[in-house]
């Protein structure tokens, strides 16, 4: 499997304003390809850097849209300095390899959410150098180009995910991609990403989903009885169904202890309920209470 073992950093650059090798976004160009939610919203907050964003989309609509806002151009083999491709998983592979043959000397990344099948299925192909993978901590529950928010990213992390034959250019490319969208990289390897997105946002998705499940055995009246708790916990149920399969067989290896120990601790909390046992419930709210503060 194509990895790095780099611990998670900030950018040699965080604690500096500009850019540590002298480019500039004014100069730049950027081919995306996808225009969905974060890569609509990428191609917006790059344009407002100044930089030339160039898109690719199956689907016309959303390059349409783009197109009208004045906000990109399509992308039809011009030479770029980067693209960002913005597909489902299951495409990024190929669509990384089909943009390296039309721009060799572009750097070349992707913003999903799953990174060591990506880099395994890169592992020594054509391209591999000018590929440094990436993701950003962002998004929402919008599918499309109408959905893009070109502050979406600003404050948030973003993690940049280099694999073992990544030019220490391309990385620098990407780092600086990152921080002209506003958010702070955090570089680290793939395995260490997918180990621990596992838990912050891939187990989180099955469980919001399975909340939002067991509301089908209401009906509208009783849902209707209702506080914001509910809403906050299955904000994201409302995730694109085929996009999220897709994330969780690729990181399954890494989602299921979590869910099985998640599932355990439900059943241990469920007969807790039953004996009256109040001391384990007791500990078992101020264990979450923890939790949540490491989240500030």
């Amino acid at each position: 499997m194509a990895d790095t073992s780099t611990p998670v950093h900030r950018s040699a650059s965080d604690e500096a304003s500009g850019d540590v090798t002298g480019s500039h976004a004014t100069a730049s160009s950027v081919a995306i390809v996808g225009c969905g939610l974060i890569g609509a919203s990428v191609a917006k907050a790059l344009s407002q850097q100044g930089c030339t964003i160039f898109v690719s989309d199956t689907n016309p609509e959303h390059m349409d849209l783009l197109v009208k806002e004045n906000v990109v151009t399509p992308w039809r083999g011009q030479r770029v300095d980067v693209v960002v491709v913005a597909t489902p998983p299951s495409a990024v592979a190929e669509v990384v390899q089909a943009a390296h043959a039309m721009c060799p000397t572009a750097v070349i990344t992707d913003v999903t959410s799953v990174k060591s099948a990506v880099a395994s299925a890169l592992a020594g192909k054509p391209g591999a150098a000018r590929f440094v993978g990436s993701h950003p901590l962002a998004g929402g529950t919008g599918t499309g180009p109408e959905s893009a928010n070109a502050d979406l990213f600003i404050g948030k992390p973003w993690a940049i995910v280099p694999n073992s034959e990544s030019d220490g250019d391309a990385v620098q490319w990407v780092h600086r991609v990152v921080r002209w969208c506003g958010a702070i990289p955090l570089q680290m390897s793939a395995a260490e990403h997918d180990r621990v997105l596992a838990l912050t946002s891939h187990a989180v998705q099955v469980v919001s989903s399975a909340v939002a499940g067991q509301l089908l055995k209401l009906d509208a009246d009783q849902v209707a009885l209702s506080g914001p708790a509910l809403r906050d916990v299955t904000r994201i149920a409302a995730s694109n169904a085929q996009l999220w399969q897709e994330i969780l067989m690729l990181n399954s290896a890494e989602v299921a202890p979590h869910l099985r120990a998640l599932a355990k601790e439900l059943l241990d909390v469920a007969t807790a309920l039953e004996s009256g046992d109040t001391a384990a419930m007791i500990e078992f709210m101020q264990r979450g209470n923890e939790g949540r503060r490491l989240l500030g």
